[in-house]
């Protein structure tokens, strides 16, 4: 007898195919207007939040990588570590970044933001340049935690917070209205909800 998979597990083209035509069918609807992206305030939080956070990703998967791995001579200098090790090394790290976001959204409302992603990814850049070169024991990868720590809890609490500050309060407004318009003609500008 044939067996079969239940249609609920099944993945395969057809389900990446409608998967992809849903998404377009979606992506026809105003999500926001790209004549926001005309304002230089606008683009260029987009342009520096998403260098510093794809260096942030990219670095963190590379280290990731680098931790995993084993000690392959020739190929490899990974440590081999298991994924158990590597996350309570990273711990305080974790605990740091959280603990330094929610401070970094206090300090927001007080201090400019621009100036805060400046210092926010001073130690983020200075973390990524220790690690390319510091990265073989417990003791390296935990003290370089703590400067990536201080500085990615500060640029992650920045970002949506700029780009928030980036837009004018009354086109915030119309996000709410943006679900039931299609088109942009279609939105009540100057009107409640």
């Amino acid at each position: 007898m044939r067996r079969t998979t239940p249609p609920t597990t099944w993945t395969g083209s057809s389900t990446v195919w409608t998967a992809s035509l849903q998404h377009a069918e979606l992506g026809r609807e105003v999500s926001f207007s790209i004549t926001l992206l005309g304002r230089r305030r606008i683009w260029s939080t987009f342009l520096v939040a998403g260098l510093l956070i794809g260096a942030i990703f990219a670095q963190g998967a590379v280290l990731s990588l680098l931790i995993l791995m084993p000690k392959i001579p020739g190929l490899s200098d990974g440590l081999g570590w298991t994924a158990t090790k590597s996350a309570w090394v990273g711990a305080p790290n974790s605990v740091l970044l959280i603990a330094v976001s929610a401070a970094t959204g206090v300090l927001a409302r007080r201090v400019d933001t621009r100036a805060l992603l400046a210092i926010g990814g001073t130690p983020v850049t200075i973390a990524i340049g220790l690690i390319s070169q510091f990265h073989s024991t417990v003791a390296q990868l935990m003290s370089i935690g703590v400067i990536s720590g201080i500085g990615l809890g500060m640029v992650v609490a920045l970002v949506p917070i700029m780009v928030i500050e980036s837009v004018r309060p009354e086109e915030q407004a119309l996000v709410a209205l943006i679900p039931k318009a299609k088109t942009l003609d279609e939105i009540p500008v100057g009107q409640s909800a």
